[in-house]
């Protein structure tokens, strides 16, 4: 790499802000940037690249992660010109304020300070997940390759499902660490919010849907009766303003899914070494039941092409109670996603008598990501109404649960 021209084509992919601060980067700290690939998951704005940066005051080369964040690309809530520099900033917040040994082993680490752009982008690098980009595969690819066949050597169904339950029992054990009740209680309302956040609100993915479903209550096909509207509860219909979640809190990584999940698979496939990327949406004391509920309904929204009609209806079941997951009814796979996550959840909670307080809450953040879902345009439509009956059957069930010991609200 001879100058800052010799960039295999970064700068032409950045754009001229970002292109004007690398050059900067060049000129006043002797750092060079050349591509090595893109990186999408195709529902992103974030122009994110894999880079060599070429150090002439070390004398010294490395792989880097850079990405650019641009204001249209609010990780999934409304659109903050001022949100960009906030959501960098919860990646360092995440990764300086989990437990050493955790950060070091599962969370990407980021480098340099983040730069604010000309176009109120943010220019930011981190460490390659897992260090050795080969080493590791996308909990994605890993996904679709064992559905559609061609499985990674090692990992089988019930290996993919047990990879997903490590990564949910060591988020809770090593990051959230023990169980801890809020000490205000949650309305149901703010509860919700934490899962939908502001996509309720004129501008929001949700607004629109939510003033069609103005009622408190909706007809679902396939329902034998009418169902509690989850966006009236998240509203504040049925409980009001009443504080009746003794929520339980904890750091958390806000947006887990197959996109954001790394393992190794060489020399060998080992599902315990995980590694966490994009943290853009940490919270310090998030709803622990959002990041497991959210894992599993983003394997359903992207692969429920595998699921025949009669499987959706029985999965539903299946994910209100997945004590009761039936394995003859549907994929073994799914089967063993869903008991792993739920077992891994369960045995951080073993000897503090909180499972009822989980059960509830892990009800409501299938209702909100669930509504989540409904939101996204990377959805596909024909599974729309599917997540509608699971966001109105989880309402239910929660109502159910909860209401009797309100002393009889309506």
């Amino acid at each position: 790499m001879t100058d800052w021209s010799d960039d295999g084509g970064l700068g032409s992919g950045l754009g001229e802000p970002a292109t004007s601060a690398l050059a900067e980067l060049a000129t006043t700290s002797g750092r060079y940037y050349r591509l090595d690939r893109w990186l999408t998951n195709g529902r992103s704005r974030a122009k994110v690249a894999i880079v060599f940066e070429d150090s002439r005051r070390r004398g010294s080369s490395r792989r880097l992660v850079l990405k650019v964040t641009t204001p249209a690309d609010p990780a999934g809530q409304l659109a903050d010109p001022a949100g960009q520099l906030a959501e960098v900033l919860r990646h360092w917040q995440a990764y300086e304020t989990a437990p050493a040994a955790f950060a070091a082993a599962h969370l990407a680490r980021p480098v340099y300070e983040p730069r604010r752009l000309s176009d109120g982008s943010v220019l930011t690098f981190a460490e390659i997940a897992g260090d050795d980009i080969e080493g590791v595969e996308v909990l994605t690819v890993l996904l679709n390759a064992m559905l559609d066949g061609r499985p990674v050597p090692g990992c089988d169904p019930g290996t993919f499902a047990r990879a997903c339950g490590a990564i949910v029992g060591g988020i809770l054990r090593e990051w959230t660490g023990r169980p801890r009740i809020a000490s205000a209680w949650f309305t149901v309302e703010r509860f919700l919010r934490a899962h939908v956040h502001d996509q309720m609100a004129p501008g929001g993915r949700l607004h629109d849907l939510s003033r069609r479903y103005a009622s408190d209550e909706i007809e679902i096909a396939g329902e034998p009766g009418a169902l509690p509207n989850p966006f009236a509860l998240a509203r504040g219909a049925y409980f009001g303003d009443t504080p009746v979640i003794p929520a339980l809190i904890g750091p958390s990584h806000g947006d887990v899914h197959t996109d954001n999940l790394l393992v190794r698979v060489r020399p060998a496939f080992d599902g315990s070494d995980y590694h966490l990327v994009d943290l853009a949406c940490y919270e310090p004391d998030g709803p622990v039941t959002r990041d497991a509920v959210h894992l599993v309904l983003y394997v359903l929204a992207r692969r429920m092409d595998v699921l025949s009609a009669a499987q959706q209806s029985v999965l539903l079941d299946a994910l209100l109670a997945p004590e009761h997951a039936d394995g003859k009814l549907l994929p073994g796979w799914l089967t063993d996603l869903i008991r792993e996550i739920e077992s891994a959840s369960l045995a951080w909670l073993r000897n503090t008598g909180l499972q009822p307080e989980y059960r509830r809450q892990r009800l409501l953040s299938l209702c909100g990501c669930a509504m989540l879902y409904l939101g996204r345009t990377s959805t596909p439509r024909e599974n729309l109404d599917w997540f509608m009956r699971l966001a109105a059957r989880s309402a239910a069930a929660f109502m159910t649960a909860t209401m009797p010991m309100r002393g009889g609200m309506r």
